[in-house]
């Protein structure tokens, strides 16, 4: 952490044993975590030395996220904790065929539960809401199987970043009443310099095979 008129570094926190892919802060409390698969929650006011709380998980954690009570990690699926209780987890949500999670935003409702929305490998966005102890989820199959290393939603639109960006229209309410469509209408990609390439590729090899197919009837003819 470093004084923001200086520059300079006023202290550090270095408990993890193992990469810190992501962290976020909320007042004087910061929250950590690590793929040595622990969140740790830190008192800034206090600065440096032994977290307040491990939240251990049971896979290494890429992001999470930390708004009032609720701390969401994002690992092998999602890990909740309520921060008034941290003795276990409040719950954990993921797919039969879990895959790793790179990125989650959530957002309580009392009109449609809690909805969170994470990304990962395979080209998955998976859709969780909750409310209270039932848990509806469906998956939206976007990226092919390109890992998917971000995702935000609002309340109109969806976007997510894997080699390309693609936007989706996307309300929370209507999707707790009706199902997303996976496919098809309301996406838009947006090409990023790697599809270009990979375009760019395409064509070229396209163009060698018709070379190629030239030759042979120049030679069947010959």
């Amino acid at each position: 952490m470093h004084d923001r008129s200086t520059l300079q570094e006023v202290t550090f926190f270095n408990k993890h044993k193992n990469v810190v892919d992501y962290f976020e802060y909320a007042g004087d409390v910061l929250a950590s975590f690590s793929w040595d698969r622990f969140c740790f929650l830190w008192d800034m006011r206090v600065g440096g030395g032994d977290p307040v709380a491990r939240l251990k998980d049971s896979y290494k954690l890429y992001s999470g996220q930390m708004t009032g009570y609720t701390i969401v990690a994002a690992g092998k699926g999602l890990t909740v904790w309520d921060a008034r209780n941290l003795s276990a987890p409040q719950a954990k949500m993921a797919h039969n065929n879990a895959v790793d999670t790179y990125c989650v935003q959530w957002r309580p409702s009392a009109q449609f539960g809690d909805c969170f929305v994470s990304s990962g490998s395979q080209g998955r966005i998976d859709v969780f809401f909750r409310e209270g102890e039932s848990v509806d989820t469906y998956s939206m199959p976007v990226h092919s199987k390109r890992d998917v290393y971000s995702v935000r939603f609002g309340e109109r639109r969806m976007v997510s970043g894997s080699g390309k960006l693609v936007v989706c229209d996307f309300n929370p309410a209507d999707a707790a009443e009706d199902e997303v469509e996976a496919e098809g209408g309301g996406y838009e990609d947006v090409d990023t310099d790697e599809d270009e390439d990979e375009d760019e590729d395409e064509d070229n090899e396209d163009e060698d095979e018709n070379e190629d197919d030239n030759e042979d009837e120049d030679e069947g003819m010959a």
